[in-house]
């Protein structure tokens, strides 16, 4: 009989056990399914500027990173990323259209002239983000070169004293501690409880959750014991997330019992070496060494002098993604805190700025998402044709500029639309109507508008506690008058010049000029006239309008409709024609179908170069010659007539195309302090590294013996990198 009775006793005691994990799962599957916690992708922000001090009507320079919260890897469901500027009362300046291309873009924001001196605030902002409005804010400070006089540069950048008296340890119901594990790839955490508080849960299960922001990525449960003073968990390193990491405790009726937040992130896994390689009289190469990393890197760097007083650390990429968009504000100036990594103060930045509500995102579900991920701009239109029926008929969008063609269908009220152009701004595109056999038909169009969803906000939407942190850092920077008599540089051209003088650099620009063309093959240029038509204010009109401003000619018609240019200058002789036509040479081939110039746009053309006596060519252009240079070049070929059914357009919006180089500011320096304190001297915005090998890179250095290089960039699996790194030259 005791046989029985133990069999009955174990499969009792199995039940048992059985049942009450049975219960603890499903707590802990109501918990993780709870409103708590959510999947959501959301961005976060990191913006690399050339510096952060600029002049009124200056570029600036600039690289953003777009990652996903949680990984910092690329966030690419956004391809649209807005730059917008705000003066020091947050009101919006203007707003810019970027693509983002694996995460990452980068380019020029054109400063207005007329912005006056004090503190703006970049912003980079997303469709998509509007959902969450997580901040990204980069304070600048702008000086107006006509005011110089009251101009405060202040180099002092606002960061509080940790105060760590502030910490009211031990007067909730726990208290969470990071403690010493044994295993390298575990992080161990102690909790402790206040006797009354354990003595209500004793034998009921909670819940320590690794999360942030709602972002679940560990649960362990907890078997409360009035008896037990200390629970041990154990979180695996790779649950915990790069930065501010938050452990809620809930007791099984998913009530937070207690929330701390720890800064968890090794510096040391990953290490950017610079070393000098070659240095020349202008440049300097370097050689970029990755190490504790086997992905790729791709990074931004910003040239400075050593003595540089034009930039502040107000930011950098680990600040940016690992606590800034985590706390309430950023008054203990997490960027400087980062260069020199401190986890215990970095702790408790984490939890004296904590934001009110851990689970931010809590109230989130689908229907409050309303804004979608924008890849690229809209564009609306109407057809206009005889056709009358045309349900087999597609319009279609070709921009060689933007090396685009697209096709779309025509609704019943001859309307289309395209969706997710990637057109840049300024730039043109065609439109034709297409019939069932791909033929173009004769049509016009009228187009809507090119758009986005996304609008800025004329007032920067932000927290409140972030605003006021920044009202307390333009205060350091109030306009006052200079009292270190250091004369400003001013923007070149901006000072009276002497007539004489300008007249003479016109005339070295064009002897440059000529001498190139002259390398071309184009003769007789010290007789000729050479116009650039972008200069001219008539790049925009038919190639034929252009030519109506050049002096000494004419264009008139044929009878059968063929435009001709000719010479007005009059005959010279008494046997002479009266305006006989001019040779068009055409990239180096004489024009004979002049035809087609009807269907050409003057911005295709780099350069014309009117000899309206043929000097040079002795009896080859008796009657004058017009060298046209166009930019594309058509090496000596026939040009082909464009089609007259198909409609050009110029842009009206769209992304704006970056640089490839960095261009310097023409900008006359009063003396080498002023070159030293507010010159950049070079900006790479996109430089990529592989890891465990050599890659050198090639900057300019201008005469400088020492450099400051500010560096920004994230590696593939989503490890920022930021160094600063002063470079002596002095010693070679």
């Amino acid at each position: 009989m005791k046989k029985p009775l133990l069999l009955s006793f174990i499969l009792s005691l199995i039940f048992q056990i059985f049942f009450a994990q049975e219960s603890v799962n499903d707590k802990a599957m109501s918990l993780v399914n709870s409103d708590y916690f959510h999947t959501y992708k959301i961005e976060k922000f990191s913006l690399h500027t050339n510096k952060t001090i600029y002049f009124a009507g200056e570029k600036i320079w600039f690289k953003a990173y777009i990652a996903e919260d949680d990984s910092n890897t690329a966030f690419t469901e956004s391809a649209n990323i807005y730059l917008n500027l705000y003066d020091a009362n947050f009101k919006l300046v203007l707003s810019n259209l970027f693509y983002a291309e694996n995460g990452k873009t980068y380019g020029e924001l054109e400063l207005p002239e007329t912005l006056e001196n004090g503190n703006y605030y970049l912003q980079l902002d997303t469709q998509w983000n509007k959902n969450f409005n997580r901040q990204a804010i980069f304070p600048i400070q702008i000086v107006d070169l006509s005011d110089a006089n009251t101009v405060n540069i202040n180099q002092e950048v606002l960061s509080e004293t940790i105060n760590l008296t502030k910490f009211n340890e031990g007067k909730e119901s726990f208290e969470i501690y990071r403690s010493d594990a044994n295993n390298d790839n575990a992080i161990a955490f102690e909790i402790s409880s206040k006797t009354k508080v354990i003595n209500k849960l004793d034998n009921t299960y909670g819940f320590a959750v690794l999360h942030r922001e709602g972002s679940l990525r560990a649960m362990a449960p907890i078997k409360f014991n009035k008896d037990k003073e200390i629970y041990k968990i154990n979180f695996a390193k790779n649950d915990a997330l790069d930065g501010l990491n938050t452990i809620s405790i809930f007791n099984d009726n998913k009530e937070i019992l207690y929330s701390k937040n720890f800064y968890i992130y090794d510096k040391n896994n990953i290490s950017l070496n610079i070393i000098k390689d070659e240095v020349s009289e202008d440049s300097l190469t370097l050689n970029f060494n990755l190490y504790g990393n086997t992905k790729m890197a791709n990074i931004s760097v910003s040239v400075l002098p050593e003595e540089t007083i034009v930039y502040k650390n107000q930011s950098n990429i680990i600040s940016d993604y690992l606590i800034k968009p985590y706390i309430k504000n950023d008054k203990y100036n997490t960027a400087m805190r980062t260069i020199n990594y401190n986890e215990k103060d970095l702790d408790a930045i984490t939890q004296l700025e904590a934001k009110n509500n851990l689970f931010v995102y809590n109230t989130l579900t689908d229907k409050n998402t309303p804004y979608a991920s924008e890849g690229g701009i809209n564009l609306n239109g109407k057809v206009t044709t005889n056709e009358k029926d045309l349900s087999k008929y597609k319009i279609m969008l070709s921009s060689p500029d933007n090396k685009i063609t697209a096709l779309t269908e025509i609704d019943s009220d001859r309307k289309f639309q395209f969706d997710k152009l990637l057109l840049n701004h300024p730039t043109k595109y065609n439109l034709s109507l297409i019939n069932e056999k791909g033929k173009i038909e004769k049509a016009s169009f009228y187009v809507y508008n090119t758009y986005v969803d996304y609008r800025a906000n004329p007032n920067l939407n932000i927290d409140v506690n972030i605003k006021e942190d920044l009202k307390k850092t333009d205060s350091l920077n109030k306009i006052s008058k200079s009292t270190d008599n250091l004369k400003l540089p001013e923007f070149y051209g901006a000072q009276q010049l002497e007539e004489v003088s300008l007249e003479v650099y016109k005339e070295k620009k064009e002897l440059a000029l000529k001498q190139q063309l002259k390398n071309s093959g184009i003769l007789g240029l010290s007789a000729s006239r050479v116009v650039k038509p972008e200069d001219t204010g008539f790049n925009n009109t038919l190639f034929l309008t252009f030519l109506q401003t050049l002096p000494s000619t004419n264009v008139v018609y044929t009878s059968d409709g063929t435009p001709q240019l000719v010479n007005t200058r009059g005959p010279r002789s008494i046997n002479d024609q009266i305006n006989p036509p001019l040779a068009i040479v055409w990239d180096g081939a004489i024009l004979q179908d002049l035809s087609i110039l009807g269907f050409i746009y003057a911005d295709e053309i780099d350069y014309v170069v009117l000899n309206i006596n043929g000097a040079g060519y002795g009896s080859n252009f008796p009657n004058g010659v017009l060298h046209v240079v166009s930019k594309n070049g058509n090496n000596g070929e026939k040009i082909v007539a464009k089609n007259k059914n198909v409609k050009a357009f110029d842009t009206t919006f769209g992304f704006i195309k970056p640089k490839e180089k960095y261009e310097i500011p023409d900008l006359v320096f009063s003396s080498q302090r002023t070159i030293d304190n507010f010159s950049t001297i070079d900006w790479v915005p996109n430089f990529n590294i592989e890891p465990n090998a050599d890659n050198f890179l090639k900057i300019n250095r201008r005469d400088y013996d020492n450099l400051k290089l500010i560096i920004n960039g994230i590696t593939e699996d989503g490890k920022p990198i930021y160094k600063e790194q002063i470079i002596k030259l002095s010693s070679n």
